[in-house]
C-alpha cells in the first residue's frame, strides 16, 4: 500500500483516497487520524504547517521524524474514505473527550467540545455543533490571525 522514502511514506496508488494515522514513538494508539490523497500524510510535517500552534503540531514538533505514519486503507472514492475516517475517530475517540486523538473534527461537519471551547465566541451560532464551511474558515482565519 505504501513505500518508505526517508521518514516520509509514499502512497503506491496516488490516484486513490486513503485514511492514515500518525503515531508517537513506541505507541500503538494513533494520536491523529486523517483522510488524504497524494502526499497529504506527509503535509503535517512541512515547516509552513508547523507554524500553527495546535495539539497536533505540538506533538509533531516534540517527536519530529520519529512519528510513525501509516496508511491504513485505500479507497476508490472520497465518501468511502470519509466514512472509514469517521469510524476510526469514533473508535479511538477524541483526547478532549477522554480518547486518544487530537483531531478537532469528529466528522466532516461535527466538531469536538475542544473546538467549540476554542471558538466559543461563535459557539452560540449552532446548538447541535454543526457548522457551515464558511463559518469554520472564518473562525480559523480569525484564530490564526489573532
Amino acid at each position: 500500500m505504501t513505500k518508505r522514502k526517508d521518514s516520509n511514506i509514499v502512497p503506491l496508488h496516488e490516484d486513490k483516497f486513503y485514511v492514515y494515522a500518525l503515531f508517537k514513538p513506541q505507541d500503538f494508539n494513533p494520536f491523529y487520524v486523517g483522510k488524504g490523497k497524494g502526499e497529504r500524510v506527509n503535509d503535517h510535517f512541512k515547516i509552513s504547517n508547523l507554524k500553527k500552534n495546535t495539539p497536533k503540531t505540538g506533538i509533531i514538533k516534540k517527536y519530529g521524524n520519529k512519528i510513525r505514519r501509516e496508511i491504513l486503507a485505500c479507497f476508490d472514492n472520497e465518501d468511502s474514505a470519509y466514512a472509514f475516517e469517521e469510524y476510526l475517530i469514533s473508535l479511538y475517540g477524541l483526547l478532549s473527550e477522554g480518547g486518544y486523538l487530537v483531531n478537532y473534527a469528529k466528522t466532516r461537519l461535527e466538531y469536538s467540545d475542544k473546538f467549540i471551547s476554542d471558538f466559543s465566541s461563535i459557539g452560540h451560532l449552532s446548538r447541535n455543533r454543526k457548522y457551515s464551511k464558511e463559518l469554520i474558515i472564518d473562525a480559523l482565519t480569525k484564530f490564526y490571525i489573532n
